[in-house]
């Protein structure tokens, strides 16, 4: 059978990798293929070269070359979902802390001690307090005066209570559990989709096409591994790996975006040059 034409874009910079010295050294032109493919992550141009000639049939169809960029798109919004997750976890995690400040701004009464919260209640009880005495007392003047304090911390009684909400809000949500699943969900999808690529390119073109989209998937790739090696240090608390893997993850997101307008157009080039199945 008569081979497609195969019809190729080479870049300025990076030229295609040919393997067709390796593929006689070891005598098998596919199996080379795929270790040689599993040695360089999530390369999908595979827009540049046709189907090889059907011999392994749906391996190099449409459907197969499809399946890279679905998981890479589905990955990229898991990625947003799981950066929102984690600050949130992060947020509740930290929430005991940001309430600890406010509940230093609680004004200090005429008793020496700070006003508890909410200041409503506390209101209620000097009112109380107030009438049990004579007007002429000289405490009256005083509990007026602790009134007056909570009424300009008004303020600061509503930034307490809104925090109060925040956190129970965010408690019932599970953020750190689901954080930690979407997290696996990525770690695990994404490497498949790593190795998937550019065996898929391999199997259709006979050779990779190294370019920005490899070298920042690829970069993607060590990334997520890093960011997870962090997660020990950050059980343990330390901060340094905390900001360290919050760093990452935005980069990683970074980098996504960033190759989503070449991955597209190589998924533009897989839909011009493979046919279903």
């Amino acid at each position: 059978m008569a081979s497609e034409p195969q019809q190729h874009h080479q870049d300025a910079t990076f030229a295609p990798v040919d393997f067709s010295a390796l593929n006689a050294a070891k005598g098998n032109n596919k199996a080379a293929g795929v270790a040689a493919a599993a040695l360089l992550p999530f390369l999908v141009n595979v827009g540049e070269a046709s189907a090889k000639g059907g011999e392994l049939g749906v391996w190099e169809g449409r459907s197969f070359a499809l399946l890279h960029p679905l998981i890479m798109g589905t990955l990229f919004g898991l990625s947003g979902y799981a950066a929102l997750l984690g600050l949130e976890w992060r947020e509740l995690r930290t929430m005991g802390t940001t309430i600890g400040f406010v509940k230093d701004k609680a004004p200090v009464l005429s008793t020496g001690e700070k006003a508890g919260f909410p200041f409503s209640k506390t209101s209620a009880s000097i009112n109380s307090k107030i009438g049990e005495l004579e007007a002429s007392d000289p405490q009256v003047s005083a509990l007026k005066a602790d009134l007056a304090k909570l009424s300009a911390a008004a303020a600061v009684d509503e930034e307490y209570a809104a925090l109060q909400e925040r956190r129970k809000a965010l408690s019932k949500k599970d953020v750190r559990d689901k954080h930690y699943e979407v997290g696996s969900l990525i770690l695990g999808l994404g490497v498949f989709a790593a190795i998937e690529g550019p065996v898929n390119t391999y199997i259709r073109a006979g050779k990779l096409f190294p370019g920005p989209h490899l070298y920042a998937g690829a970069g993607i790739v060590v990334a997520w591994g890093i960011a997870a090696s962090l997660v020990q240090q950050m059980q343990k608390g330390n901060e340094w790996a905390r900001l360290a893997h919050i760093g990452i993850n935005f980069g990683i997101l970074g980098f996504f975006a960033w190759q989503v307008n070449t991955g597209l157009g190589i998924t533009a080039k897989v839909l011009e040059f493979t046919k279903w199945p």
